[in-house]
């Protein structure tokens, strides 16, 4: 579960955050996911049993599962396939899992409501969702549950040596015209905590970093160019940068969004193409369906005094201050890696259906892909 009060900067229409938080408590006593005595403990140097395939429907159609309640979740190895209808999602939300590279979501919402509801999604490393937790824990739990270093991750900034993510899917691609086919975005929502092995209950964490991969965003036809759609009206009115790492270039603001401990940052990077910047390629739909981000990268930029964007000049917070410190304290641990898909609403037979076909974590001296 990833408790959401409005995530990826969509307008606010959601529930209070006292309601968040409580229900985030409700989940850490609740037994919503499978018990500990069901849920296969992975070895120590185990990574994610299940591989991409080209043929992910046809997999999924003949071996998988399907997650019913709200923060229900299957353990794959390091990762972990979470339904996370959080919200609940107005509608009925539906998810088939084949396992972590293959798994997909539908929903019955076919209209816009004017906030995300569910965030199903895979991930590596620590969760909210103490059930989780306690089940995958070795030792530890509830205060310092182990289960975030033994899926590999609890790594010090410092320390950290390599971070890479790939994420491939199948996702809506007609434009979201007049608002009424599809409106979602596919998040990866990458913590960093004080602890390496934080408890539950530490939500929100120091930091948030947010890297949508892809978005469909919702027009607002008053708007100039270079500021069509919602999403691009946040980046021109945020003090946005523009950054390439590695190769990939990003579209981002930092603290237009706070789902962060006090005395740390909300981080948003969006892929291009983007309508902020490239305004007569990306249109409403920005990034790329499959991608390969050196989180490492992005880490030590960000780790790192005075950043600059790829003009070389400082980058800014929302409220247009410098960034002068570094965002991210390498004292922290990055603790979790999500990837999933925010869903607004979403149009049958075709445009209310998501598919992760490839997702892949590997750190330090871990290769590459799966």
């Amino acid at each position: 579960m990833q408790c959401r009060i409005v995530r990826g900067l969509l307008p606010a229409l959601a529930l209070a955050a006292a309601a968040c938080g409580a229900d985030a408590g409700a989940d850490a006593g609740a037994a919503r996911g499978p018990s500990a005595a069901a849920v296969a403990r992975p070895d120590a140097g185990a990574v994610g049993v299940e591989r991409a395939s080209a043929n992910c429907h046809a997999v999924a159609d003949s071996t998988s599962s399907t997650n019913t309640a709200r923060y229900d979740y299957r353990n794959f190895g390091h990762y972990n396939v979470n339904f996370d209808d959080w919200g609940p999602d107005p509608g009925t939300l539906t998810q088939w899992i084949a396992g972590p590279s293959c798994w997909g979501v539908r929903t019955t919402t076919a209209a816009e409501h004017n906030g995300v509801g569910s965030y199903p999604h895979v991930a590596r490393g620590w969760s909210l969702n103490g059930t989780l937790l306690q089940a995958l824990s070795t030792t530890g739990f509830p205060q310092a549950p182990d289960w975030t270093t033994r899926s590999g991750l609890g790594l010090q900034v410092a320390a950290l040596r390599k971070a890479h993510v790939g994420w491939s899917m199948i996702v809506p691609q007609r434009p979201n015209a007049d608002n009424r086919v599809s409106r979602w975005n596919a998040l990866m929502d990458v913590y960093f905590h004080a602890l390496a092995n934080p408890p539950a209950s530490a939500w929100p964490p120091q930091i948030d970093l947010q890297i949508m991969q892809m978005l469909m965003d919702s027009p607002l036809g008053h708007q100039a160019a270079r500021a069509s759609g919602y999403f691009a009206l946040t980046l021109a009115r945020n003090h946005a940068f523009v950054k390439t790492i590695s190769g990939v270039t990003y579209a981002g603001v930092i603290d237009s969004a706070h789902y962060h401990q006090q005395g740390g940052h909300t981080v948003t990077l969006m892929a291009t193409p983007t309508m902020y910047t490239d305004p007569d390629a990306a249109g409403l739909l920005w990034g790329r369906p499959s991608m390969t981000h050196d989180l490492g990268g992005i880490i030590a930029w960000l780790a790192a005094a005075d950043p600059l964007d790829d003009r070389g000049e400082p980058i800014h917070f929302a409220d247009g201050s410098t960034v002068h410190a570094p965002v991210i304290d390498r004292s922290l641990y990055l603790s979790a890696v999500n990837a999933g898909f925010e869903i607004d609403f979403g149009t049958p037979p075709d445009d209310n259906q998501w598919t992760t076909t490839d997702f892949w974590v590997a750190v330090q001296d871990e290769a590459d892909g799966r």
